[in-house]
Protein backbone atom coordinates (compact mmCIF):
# COMPACT_ATOMS: atom_id res chain seq x y z
CA UNK A 1 0.00 0.00 0.00
CA UNK A 2 1.52 3.79 -1.38
CA UNK A 3 1.63 5.93 1.71
CA UNK A 4 -0.27 9.17 0.77
CA UNK A 5 -0.18 12.66 2.80
CA UNK A 6 -1.70 15.44 3.55
CA UNK A 7 0.59 18.81 3.54
CA UNK A 8 0.43 21.48 6.27
CA UNK A 9 -1.46 23.74 3.55
CA UNK A 10 -4.00 20.60 3.12
CA UNK A 11 -4.78 21.04 6.22
CA UNK A 12 -5.06 24.83 6.44
CA UNK A 13 -7.87 24.39 3.78
CA UNK A 14 -9.35 21.59 6.11
CA UNK A 15 -10.04 23.96 8.58
CA UNK A 16 -11.71 26.39 6.25
CA UNK A 17 -14.19 23.81 5.05
CA UNK A 18 -14.56 21.60 8.49
CA UNK A 19 -15.67 24.80 9.95
CA UNK A 20 -18.77 25.17 7.49
CA UNK A 21 -19.14 21.63 8.01
CA UNK A 22 -19.42 21.39 11.94
CA UNK A 23 -22.92 22.92 12.07
CA UNK A 24 -21.36 25.86 13.92
CA UNK A 25 -19.88 23.54 16.54
CA UNK A 26 -16.49 21.36 16.23
CA UNK A 27 -14.25 24.05 17.99
CA UNK A 28 -13.22 27.36 16.40
CA UNK A 29 -10.81 27.77 13.19
CA UNK A 30 -8.54 29.41 15.67
CA UNK A 31 -8.00 26.41 17.46
CA UNK A 32 -7.59 24.41 14.23
CA UNK A 33 -4.94 26.95 13.17
CA UNK A 34 -3.14 26.61 16.68
CA UNK A 35 -3.18 22.37 15.72
CA UNK A 36 -1.90 22.98 12.16
CA UNK A 37 0.85 25.66 13.43
CA UNK A 38 2.11 22.67 16.06
CA UNK A 39 2.37 19.78 13.40
CA UNK A 40 4.20 22.07 11.32
CA UNK A 41 7.07 22.40 13.76
CA UNK A 42 6.96 18.73 13.68
CA UNK A 43 6.65 17.59 9.74
CA UNK A 44 5.59 19.47 6.63
CA UNK A 45 3.11 16.41 5.80
CA UNK A 46 0.85 13.73 7.54
CA UNK A 47 -0.06 10.22 6.42
CA UNK A 48 -3.55 9.83 5.15
CA UNK A 49 -5.31 6.92 3.82
CA UNK A 50 -8.90 6.46 2.72
CA UNK A 51 -11.16 3.65 3.92
CA UNK A 52 -10.37 1.04 1.48
CA UNK A 53 -6.90 0.85 1.75
CA UNK A 54 -7.81 -0.37 5.39
CA UNK A 55 -6.57 -3.44 5.96
CA UNK A 56 -9.41 -5.90 7.98
CA UNK A 57 -7.60 -6.72 10.90
CA UNK A 58 -5.91 -3.09 11.47
CA UNK A 59 -6.63 -1.65 14.92
CA UNK A 60 -8.28 1.59 14.60
CA UNK A 61 -9.83 4.53 16.73
CA UNK A 62 -11.28 7.84 16.88
CA UNK A 63 -9.52 10.87 18.58
CA UNK A 64 -11.80 13.95 19.43
CA UNK A 65 -12.12 17.40 21.62
CA UNK A 66 -14.00 16.89 24.50
CA UNK A 67 -15.98 19.93 26.15
CA UNK A 68 -16.33 23.57 26.23
CA UNK A 69 -16.35 25.50 22.49
CA UNK A 70 -15.87 28.65 25.18
CA UNK A 71 -13.05 26.62 26.97
CA UNK A 72 -11.54 25.08 23.92
CA UNK A 73 -11.33 28.91 22.27
CA UNK A 74 -8.90 30.41 25.57
CA UNK A 75 -7.09 27.41 25.90
CA UNK A 76 -6.62 25.84 23.32
CA UNK A 77 -6.36 21.32 23.11
CA UNK A 78 -3.46 19.87 21.08
CA UNK A 79 -1.05 18.20 22.96
CA UNK A 80 -3.97 16.39 24.96
CA UNK A 81 -4.96 14.52 22.12
CA UNK A 82 -1.66 12.90 21.44
CA UNK A 83 -1.58 11.98 25.33
CA UNK A 84 -5.18 10.18 24.62
CA UNK A 85 -3.83 8.13 22.32
CA UNK A 86 -0.98 6.77 24.09
CA UNK A 87 -3.30 6.17 26.95
CA UNK A 88 -5.73 4.49 25.22
CA UNK A 89 -2.84 1.75 23.49
CA UNK A 90 -1.94 1.23 27.27
CA UNK A 91 -5.68 0.20 27.82
CA UNK A 92 -6.26 -1.78 25.29
CA UNK A 93 -2.66 -3.46 25.18
CA UNK A 94 -2.12 -2.96 21.41
CA UNK A 95 -0.40 -0.61 19.04
CA UNK A 96 -3.20 1.79 17.29
CA UNK A 97 -2.38 1.49 13.43
CA UNK A 98 -4.97 4.31 12.32
CA UNK A 99 -6.62 6.93 13.89
CA UNK A 100 -10.06 9.00 12.87
CA UNK A 101 -11.85 11.83 13.59
CA UNK A 102 -14.98 11.66 15.97
CA UNK A 103 -16.64 14.51 14.28
CA UNK A 104 -16.15 17.23 11.57
CA UNK A 105 -15.62 20.87 12.47
CA UNK A 106 -12.85 23.36 12.21
CA UNK A 107 -10.91 22.23 15.40
CA UNK A 108 -12.39 18.05 15.92
CA UNK A 109 -11.65 17.36 12.17
CA UNK A 110 -7.84 18.39 12.71
CA UNK A 111 -7.54 16.64 16.29
CA UNK A 112 -6.21 12.96 14.60
CA UNK A 113 -3.19 14.88 12.93
CA UNK A 114 -1.59 16.00 15.36
CA UNK A 115 -1.16 12.83 17.46
CA UNK A 116 -0.59 11.18 14.06
CA UNK A 117 2.38 13.33 13.27
CA UNK A 118 4.12 12.64 16.17
CA UNK A 119 3.66 8.81 15.89
CA UNK A 120 4.04 8.39 12.41
CA UNK A 121 0.50 6.73 12.09
CA UNK A 122 -2.59 7.56 9.12
CA UNK A 123 -5.06 9.33 9.50
CA UNK A 124 -8.40 7.64 7.52
CA UNK A 125 -10.63 9.94 5.14
CA UNK A 126 -14.01 9.58 6.92
CA UNK A 127 -15.22 10.41 10.47
CA UNK A 128 -18.25 9.09 12.55
CA UNK A 129 -20.89 11.39 12.30
CA UNK A 130 -21.00 13.81 8.62
CA UNK A 131 -21.22 17.14 11.09
CA UNK A 132 -20.10 18.33 14.47
CA UNK A 133 -22.35 16.47 17.33
CA UNK A 134 -23.69 17.73 20.68
CA UNK A 135 -24.01 14.21 21.86
CA UNK A 136 -21.77 10.83 21.39
CA UNK A 137 -24.69 9.19 20.67
CA UNK A 138 -25.69 10.73 17.56
CA UNK A 139 -23.34 9.17 15.48
CA UNK A 140 -21.99 6.27 13.22
CA UNK A 141 -20.79 4.66 16.51
CA UNK A 142 -24.00 4.37 18.05
CA UNK A 143 -25.47 2.95 15.00
CA UNK A 144 -22.84 0.23 14.14
CA UNK A 145 -23.03 -0.34 17.69
CA UNK A 146 -18.66 0.37 18.71
CA UNK A 147 -18.28 0.21 21.94
CA UNK A 148 -16.88 3.74 23.42
CA UNK A 149 -15.44 2.23 26.38
CA UNK A 150 -12.47 1.98 27.39
CA UNK A 151 -12.32 5.74 26.68
CA UNK A 152 -9.07 7.54 27.11
CA UNK A 153 -8.72 11.39 28.01
CA UNK A 154 -6.16 13.52 29.04
CA UNK A 155 -5.07 17.25 29.75
CA UNK A 156 -1.91 19.17 28.43
CA UNK A 157 0.43 17.86 31.50
CA UNK A 158 -0.24 14.43 30.20
CA UNK A 159 -2.39 13.44 33.47
CA UNK A 160 -5.14 10.94 32.21
CA UNK A 161 -8.30 8.40 32.85
CA UNK A 162 -9.66 5.78 31.54
CA UNK A 163 -13.56 5.13 32.19
CA UNK A 164 -15.16 1.85 31.53
CA UNK A 165 -18.67 0.70 31.29
CA UNK A 166 -20.70 -0.99 28.95
CA UNK A 167 -23.19 1.88 27.43
CA UNK A 168 -22.55 5.53 26.29
CA UNK A 169 -24.36 7.11 29.23
CA UNK A 170 -22.59 5.99 31.59
CA UNK A 171 -19.41 6.70 29.94
CA UNK A 172 -20.21 10.48 29.19
CA UNK A 173 -21.15 10.73 32.72
CA UNK A 174 -18.53 9.63 34.56
CA UNK A 175 -15.92 11.40 31.70
CA UNK A 176 -17.23 14.81 32.71
CA UNK A 177 -16.65 14.23 35.91
CA UNK A 178 -13.06 13.59 35.27
CA UNK A 179 -13.82 16.86 32.96
CA UNK A 180 -14.31 18.74 35.12
CA UNK A 181 -11.58 18.30 36.86
CA UNK A 182 -9.12 18.98 34.10
CA UNK A 183 -11.13 22.38 33.53
CA UNK A 184 -13.76 21.36 30.92
CA UNK A 185 -11.56 20.85 28.41
CA UNK A 186 -9.53 17.41 27.46
CA UNK A 187 -8.29 15.38 24.46
CA UNK A 188 -9.83 11.76 23.58
CA UNK A 189 -9.18 8.29 22.18
CA UNK A 190 -11.95 6.16 22.26
CA UNK A 191 -14.00 3.71 19.96
CA UNK A 192 -11.63 0.88 19.13
CA UNK A 193 -12.39 -1.34 15.59
CA UNK A 194 -11.33 -3.01 13.36
CA UNK A 195 -10.03 -1.91 9.69
CA UNK A 196 -13.45 -3.68 8.45
CA UNK A 197 -15.51 -2.12 10.90
CA UNK A 198 -14.46 1.19 10.10
CA UNK A 199 -15.15 0.73 6.53
CA UNK A 200 -18.83 -0.18 7.06
CA UNK A 201 -19.38 2.43 9.71
CA UNK A 202 -17.44 5.30 8.93
CA UNK A 203 -18.69 8.49 6.79
CA UNK A 204 -15.95 8.20 3.77
CA UNK A 205 -14.39 10.70 1.92
CA UNK A 206 -15.30 13.60 4.47
CA UNK A 207 -11.68 15.27 4.97
CA UNK A 208 -10.99 15.16 1.42
CA UNK A 209 -14.29 17.28 1.08
CA UNK A 210 -13.73 19.44 3.22
CA UNK A 211 -10.38 20.13 1.97
CA UNK A 212 -11.83 20.62 -1.13
CA UNK A 213 -14.49 23.19 -0.23
CA UNK A 214 -12.25 25.15 1.41
CA UNK A 215 -9.52 25.24 -1.16
CA UNK A 216 -12.44 26.60 -2.92
CA UNK A 217 -13.19 29.38 -0.20
CA UNK A 218 -10.14 30.34 0.14
CA UNK A 219 -9.74 30.45 -3.77
CA UNK A 220 -12.84 32.85 -3.88
CA UNK A 221 -11.48 34.98 -1.52
CA UNK A 222 -8.09 35.44 -2.77
CA UNK A 223 -9.47 36.62 -5.89
CA UNK A 224 -11.82 39.07 -3.94
CA UNK A 225 -15.12 37.09 -4.94
CA UNK A 226 -18.29 35.88 -2.74
CA UNK A 227 -17.73 32.18 -2.17
CA UNK A 228 -21.35 31.57 -1.60
CA UNK A 229 -22.10 30.34 -5.07
CA UNK A 230 -18.88 27.77 -4.78
CA UNK A 231 -20.67 26.50 -1.37
CA UNK A 232 -23.88 26.05 -2.48
CA UNK A 233 -22.97 24.36 -5.60
CA UNK A 234 -20.40 21.91 -3.90
CA UNK A 235 -22.58 21.16 -0.87
CA UNK A 236 -26.33 21.09 -2.26
CA UNK A 237 -27.18 23.99 0.11
CA UNK A 238 -29.43 27.01 0.93
CA UNK A 239 -29.16 30.34 1.71
CA UNK A 240 -31.37 30.09 4.91
CA UNK A 241 -31.14 34.20 5.81
CA UNK A 242 -28.61 37.44 5.39
CA UNK A 243 -28.57 39.25 8.54
CA UNK A 244 -27.47 41.19 11.72
CA UNK A 245 -27.48 39.25 15.14
CA UNK A 246 -29.69 40.73 17.24
CA UNK A 247 -29.57 38.34 20.04
CA UNK A 248 -27.35 36.03 21.72
CA UNK A 249 -28.07 33.88 24.70
CA UNK A 250 -25.43 31.18 26.20
CA UNK A 251 -24.41 29.39 29.01
CA UNK A 252 -21.96 27.02 29.81
CA UNK A 253 -23.42 23.89 31.61
CA UNK A 254 -21.29 22.47 34.86
CA UNK A 255 -20.44 19.45 32.12
CA UNK A 256 -18.90 21.51 29.90
CA UNK A 257 -21.49 22.38 26.91
CA UNK A 258 -22.33 25.52 25.45
CA UNK A 259 -26.58 26.01 25.46
CA UNK A 260 -28.04 28.70 23.75
CA UNK A 261 -30.23 30.66 20.77
CA UNK A 262 -28.87 33.27 17.91
CA UNK A 263 -31.69 35.27 16.90
CA UNK A 264 -31.02 37.35 13.35
CA UNK A 265 -32.78 39.85 11.92
CA UNK A 266 -32.55 40.88 8.42
CA UNK A 267 -33.78 38.93 5.09
CA UNK A 268 -34.40 35.48 3.89
CA UNK A 269 -36.33 33.37 1.27
CA UNK A 270 -40.53 34.30 0.84
CA UNK A 271 -40.23 37.85 3.23
CA UNK A 272 -39.09 35.89 6.18
CA UNK A 273 -37.53 38.91 8.37
CA UNK A 274 -36.12 36.99 11.31
CA UNK A 275 -34.37 34.04 11.85
CA UNK A 276 -33.42 32.02 15.47
CA UNK A 277 -30.95 29.11 15.84
CA UNK A 278 -30.71 27.10 18.84
CA UNK A 279 -27.53 25.51 19.72
CA UNK A 280 -25.72 22.76 22.23
CA UNK A 281 -22.36 23.34 21.37
CA UNK A 282 -23.32 23.32 17.42
CA UNK A 283 -26.16 24.24 15.44
CA UNK A 284 -29.34 21.90 15.59
CA UNK A 285 -32.56 23.54 14.82
CA UNK A 286 -33.01 27.19 12.90
CA UNK A 287 -36.71 28.22 12.97
CA UNK A 288 -38.36 31.21 11.04
CA UNK A 289 -40.59 34.27 13.48
CA UNK A 290 -43.59 31.72 13.90
CA UNK A 291 -41.10 28.96 15.03
CA UNK A 292 -41.47 26.75 11.90
CA UNK A 293 -38.70 24.64 11.49
CA UNK A 294 -35.82 25.60 8.56
CA UNK A 295 -33.87 23.18 9.17
CA UNK A 296 -33.77 20.46 11.41
CA UNK A 297 -30.77 18.16 13.60
CA UNK A 298 -29.31 16.43 11.44
CA UNK A 299 -28.93 18.61 8.50
CA UNK A 300 -26.10 21.08 8.69
CA UNK A 301 -26.99 24.77 9.84
CA UNK A 302 -24.26 26.69 9.95
CA UNK A 303 -22.44 30.73 9.00
CA UNK A 304 -20.78 33.15 7.11
CA UNK A 305 -19.20 35.94 8.26
CA UNK A 306 -19.41 39.65 6.74
CA UNK A 307 -15.99 38.15 4.58
CA UNK A 308 -17.18 35.11 3.77
CA UNK A 309 -15.44 33.22 6.23
CA UNK A 310 -16.82 30.08 7.81
CA UNK A 311 -17.45 30.78 11.90
CA UNK A 312 -19.22 29.19 14.58
CA UNK A 313 -21.54 29.68 17.32
CA UNK A 314 -18.69 30.14 19.71
CA UNK A 315 -17.56 33.05 17.82
CA UNK A 316 -20.60 34.90 16.89
CA UNK A 317 -21.37 37.67 18.65
CA UNK A 318 -24.13 40.53 18.90
CA UNK A 319 -23.91 42.84 15.98
CA UNK A 320 -22.17 40.23 13.31
CA UNK A 321 -23.03 40.61 10.21
CA UNK A 322 -23.82 36.98 9.32
CA UNK A 323 -25.56 34.69 6.57
CA UNK A 324 -26.81 31.39 7.56
CA UNK A 325 -26.71 28.08 5.12
CA UNK A 326 -28.96 24.85 5.58
CA UNK A 327 -26.81 21.88 4.18
CA UNK A 328 -27.94 17.98 3.82
CA UNK A 329 -26.23 16.14 5.50
CA UNK A 330 -24.36 13.09 4.32
CA UNK A 331 -26.89 10.22 2.90
CA UNK A 332 -25.12 7.82 5.47
CA UNK A 333 -26.28 10.00 8.19
CA UNK A 334 -29.68 9.42 7.31
CA UNK A 335 -29.53 6.12 8.08
CA UNK A 336 -33.26 4.87 9.44
CA UNK A 337 -31.40 3.68 12.92
CA UNK A 338 -30.06 7.33 13.55
CA UNK A 339 -33.63 9.45 13.01
CA UNK A 340 -34.46 8.69 16.18
CA UNK A 341 -30.98 9.61 18.13
CA UNK A 342 -31.25 12.85 16.44
CA UNK A 343 -35.13 13.45 17.47
CA UNK A 344 -34.36 12.43 20.71
CA UNK A 345 -31.77 15.55 21.37
CA UNK A 346 -34.12 17.59 20.01
CA UNK A 347 -36.65 16.62 22.36
CA UNK A 348 -34.48 16.56 25.53
CA UNK A 349 -32.78 19.91 24.88
CA UNK A 350 -35.61 22.07 23.12
CA UNK A 351 -38.77 19.84 23.62
CA UNK A 352 -39.08 19.81 19.97
CA UNK A 353 -41.50 16.90 19.10
CA UNK A 354 -42.00 17.14 15.40
CA UNK A 355 -40.61 14.65 12.84
CA UNK A 356 -37.46 15.41 10.83
CA UNK A 357 -37.58 16.47 7.27
CA UNK A 358 -34.89 17.00 5.33
CA UNK A 359 -33.57 20.68 4.49
CA UNK A 360 -34.13 20.48 0.45
CA UNK A 361 -38.09 19.28 1.38
CA UNK A 362 -38.40 22.15 4.07
CA UNK A 363 -36.48 24.34 1.28
CA UNK A 364 -38.44 23.36 -1.92
CA UNK A 365 -41.23 25.56 -1.59
CA UNK A 366 -39.89 28.53 -0.98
Amino acid sequence: MADSFLSVDDLTKVIQGATLIGSGGGGSPASGAIVVDAISKLTDRVRFQTLDEVPDEAVVAAVCGFGSPAVLLKRGCVVQNFFAVETLERAIGKKIDYIVPYESGGYNSLTPFYAAAVKGIPVLDCDGTGRAVCEWYISMFEVHRIPMSPFALANEQGHAAVIYADNMIDVDRYARGVLREFGLISGTAEHVMSGAKARSAMVPGMISMERDLGAAILDSLAKGRDPLDVILKKTHGFLLFEGTVTNKEVRTSPIGSDHGLIELEGRGPSGRKKLRVYFKNESILATGPNGTPVTILPDIITYLDAEGHPVTNADVKKGSKLRVLGIPIHPKCRDSRAIPLYQKVLADVLGFQKSYVPVEQLQSGR
